[in-house]
């Protein structure tokens, strides 16, 4: 997500609040990267299905959503 534009903040069902780093269509399955506000080390990747998060736990799929998340930011 370019820095220009707005950022979004989501409460989830922990109640803490997450900014919207950034989002990757991969095989055909749409895919959010999240971190906690107030604490950056607490970060997610979620499955995007219409208006609902699944938290992917899948240690491979994880890896391979972040690496695309910045091979797609290192083109930018």
């Amino acid at each position: 997500m370019p820095d220009n534009q707005e950022k979004i903040i989501l409460t989830l069902n922990d109640h803490k609040k997450y900014v919207l780093v950034d989002q990757i269509i991969l095989s055909s399955t749409e895919y959010v990267y999240l971190v906690d506000i107030e604490d950056n080390t607490n970060l997610m990747v979620c499955e995007l299905d219409g208006n609902k998060l699944t938290r992917v736990t899948d240690e491979k799929i994880v890896n391979e959503v972040l690496a695309q998340f910045l091979k797609q930011n290192q083109n930018h």
